[in-house]
């Protein structure tokens, strides 16, 4: 049977695309080609096969190997789609990395300029990018990521010595851990307990010297999901963040939440109060008023996700099959 979409991209590894990509093949492989090996040769070769029989070429992530297979399917005259999962350009500039290491700025560029729509993973992250990029704001649209993991009926309860802390993201600026080291220190009469998880950095060494931090620069996913059942409080303090997985990862498993105001998942998780939002990722004070009500309200039980069926992978899966599938508009205007 001929399919309609070609679906590039990695559904191998653990990466964040990776995983976005294997809970949307689920629900989509009878509309798509696919190939599950992240050899590059097998995966050109797959490729280059299977692309004149579909019309639409779907990309998700960003690699140089998907840069160059935009650039045979523009070739073929098909339409492209980009499922865009991050942004290099603002990702670099915030973390600081030098010029000659912007490795994966050139195959970003290549891919915007050249695909005939943009697919955002939020809603938030959508009206950045329309902001950012006013001449591709026409192709660009979002489907928000899916949450198939409905919270527990009840929110841990803190009965231990300490009240358990965790952020994923270790050092890199992006994440802005260090922080809520800074507003920690300014918590008064709790004894608090923060594990960070992921890679150093620029600050994983800073975090380090915090008396009250468990630092562990690698996991493995059941390791991730062990901490967070034990701990009581998830803070995502990013400068930017496109969606934000983790953070649906920690309320499953019974956290509590509180998230920048520059995370993608407010598209989804829009019953939030003013006390579980940062407004200001770098108003250490506000961070710490903020740890401390929600401690003081540790035993309330909130209902983050009320409709969570609303943002299934399922459904999820269903508009971007609607997005991609939608007309475009006449490429030669572009």
């Amino acid at each position: 049977m001929t399919k309609k979409i070609y679906y590039v991209g990695d559904f191998v590894t653990n990466t964040g695309p990776a995983n976005v990509n294997k809970n949307y093949i689920k629900y989509i492989k009878d509309d798509c080609y696919y190939i599950e090996d992240n050899s590059k040769i097998k995966r050109l070769l797959h490729f280059i096969f299977f692309l004149p029989k579909c019309e639409i070429v779907l990309i998700s992530g960003l690699s140089n190997l998907h840069s160059k297979l935009c650039e045979i399917a523009k070739k073929m005259n098909k339409t492209v789609v980009y499922l865009m999962h991050g942004y290099v350009k603002e990702e670099y500039e915030i973390n600081k990395v030098p010029i000659e290491k912007r490795r994966l700025l050139k195959a970003e560029e290549t891919i915007l300029e050249n695909v005939d729509k943009i697919i955002c993973v939020s809603e938030k992250f959508s009206t950045f990018l329309k902001k950012d990029l006013p001449s591709f704001e026409k192709k660009i649209t979002y489907v928000n990521n899916g949450v198939d993991i409905p919270q527990k009926v009840d929110n841990k309860r803190t009965n231990n010595k300490f009240y358990k802390i965790v952020s994923i993201g270790g050092g890199v600026r992006i994440k802005n851990n260090l922080d809520i080291c800074k507003a920690i220190e300014k918590v008064k009469n709790v004894k608090i307990k923060y594990t960070v998880i992921g890679s150093k950095g620029q600050y994983g060494e800073q975090i380090k010297k915090y008396s009250f931090v468990n630092y562990y620069e690698k996991l493995s996913h059941e390791e991730v999901l062990k901490i967070l059942e034990e701990s009581d409080l998830y803070i995502q303090n990013s400068y930017f963040e496109t969606f934000g997985l983790g953070i649906f990862e920690a309320i499953s498993c019974g956290c509590k939440i509180l998230i920048s105001n520059n995370v993608g998942a407010l598209s989804v998780l829009k019953q939030l109060s003013k006390h579980n939002i940062i407004m200001d990722n770098e108003d250490t004070s506000e961070i710490a008023n903020k740890i401390k009500f929600i401690y003081e309200n540790k035993n309330e039980r909130i209902n983050y996700l009320k409709d969570w069926k609303l943002y299934t992978w399922r459904k999820s899966s269903k508009k971007l099959i609607e997005r991609c599938m939608e007309d475009t508009n006449d490429k030669k205007s572009r």
